[in-house]
């Protein structure tokens, strides 16, 4: 009697087990038989490259033709909390302060001393926990915690290291001479940062990068940008041009063709700016409207985005309701108040449309083909007035976003294998 209740409390549990089951993934899933893994909601803050792969050529890159042009790569599902990219390198910022490094090593001391050409997961490169980061073409810079010493590694041959000699580093060393940082950018071998009292900027000064009025030389410490005497807000650049965007919403660009900064004229008050290395600058408005003006002629392979440049602000078709903005050398990443990814820009090296996802940690062997990314904002109502249309990317949940000149980094998520 005994055995045949314990039989009967065995089989009651079970099938309150299977009942439970079907509830949850009922709740979970939205349905019950059909493949709940393709129904399951995206994995949260995925490190994921778009674009060009040949700056990150990893053991899983090299086969089943991931590496070609337009793919997204799930590098990483770390928890991080910033990226920056501009060529072959990257870094990312992890929600616990430390700094990695990853991607191809056009210099053998970018990847502070690992011997390996090419560093194919995030790679922690220093127990010091940081504030700020930026990856130049061949050099990085970070900050301390509290963000009052700057730090460098890599290539100095032009002293954007910023440490008074031209020589290379495979050790972090430390910037001179600069304290009380609010933000750092790293460019083709030149650096910015923005203090409490100005910009600064050390390195390559052909194209007039430093913002002193002249088209020569160089300096391998800092100097002070020739901006007003006001407070700023942030700095980029990406090539030979350079934007700076005070706190009080101004905007002021330097390059080849003016050395000497000067405001834009025709923005409204901005909060948020990038530059592009084609010569392009873009700017958020207070009512979170991006503006292109400048060179825009690498973003387009079509006549769909209007004239080649613009010597004044337009509006960027589509460009409205959003909160991140970047800029490499032939495309345009935004992120809007939903948290979602849109590009726009030529797309040579797949950075606009991404099709297709390869998943490296979870060394998925075969493709996942994704949806067609929805073709919004058309374009030919764009002839005065505004540039460009934008497409959304299978990207969501976006937190953070670097856009360099072959592809972009992106902290968001992305749907299941």
């Amino acid at each position: 009697m005994k055995a045949k209740s314990t039989k009967i409390l065995v089989i009651v549990a079970f099938v309150l087990l299977v009942v439970v089951g079907a509830v949850f993934a009922l709740g979970r899933y939205g349905k019950i038989g059909a493949s709940m893994l393709a129904d399951r909601p995206p994995t949260k803050t995925a490190l994921v490259s778009l674009g060009n792969h040949e700056w990150y050529e990893g053991e899983y890159s090299k086969s089943d033709n991931i590496g070609r042009y337009g793919y997204l790569d799930v590098i990483s599902r770390g928890f991080f909390s910033d990226v920056s990219i501009l060529e072959k390198h990257g870094l990312v910022r992890a929600n616990d302060g430390y700094v990695y490094a990853f991607g191809k090593a056009n210099n053998s001391a970018t990847l502070n001393g690992k011997k390996a050409n090419t560093i194919t997961r995030p790679y922690k490169i220093s127990n010091m926990k940081v504030g700020l980061i930026a990856a130049g073409a061949d050099h990085s810079l970070i900050t301390n915690e509290n963000n009052t010493k700057i730090y460098s590694w890599g290539g100095n041959g032009v002293g954007q290291l910023g440490n008074g000699v031209n020589r290379d580093s495979a050790n972090i060393i430390g910037v001179k001479n600069l304290t009380n940082i609010k933000y750092i950018a790293a460019g083709h071998y030149v650096s910015y940062a923005v203090t409490h009292d100005g910009v600064y900027a050390w390195g390559d000064n052909k194209s007039g990068q430093l913002g002193q009025g002249t088209l020569k030389g160089s300096s391998n410490t800092p100097l002070k940008v020739k901006l007003p005497s006001k407070a700023f807000v942030s700095v980029d650049t990406s090539g030979t041009s350079q934007i700076a965007l005070g706190t009080d919403g101004t905007v002021y660009t330097w390059g080849p063709e003016n050395p000497t900064p000067a405001e834009v004229q025709g923005l409204p008050r901005a909060k948020g700016v990038a530059a592009s290395a084609s010569g392009a600058y873009l700017a958020l408005d207070k009512d979170d409207q991006v503006w292109v003006w400048g060179n825009t002629s690498a973003f387009s392979s079509s006549t769909e985005f209007g004239k080649d440049s613009y010597k004044e602000p337009v509006k960027l078709m589509g460009g409205s309701n959003i909160k991140l903005i970047d800029a490499g050398s032939s495309s345009i990443t935004l992120v809007d108040r939903n948290n979602r990814v849109l590009t726009t820009g030529r797309n040579e090296y797949g950075n606009v449309g991404p099709y297709q996802i390869y998943d490296s940690v979870l060394r998925t062997s075969a493709y996942n083909v994704l949806r067609t990314p929805t073709p919004v904002f058309i374009a030919n109502d764009c002839n005065n007035g505004c540039m460009g249309g934008q497409r959304y990317s299978q990207i969501t949940d976006v937190k953070a976003i670097s856009t360099g000149n072959m592809g972009s980094l992106i902290l968001g998520a992305v749907g299941h294998m």
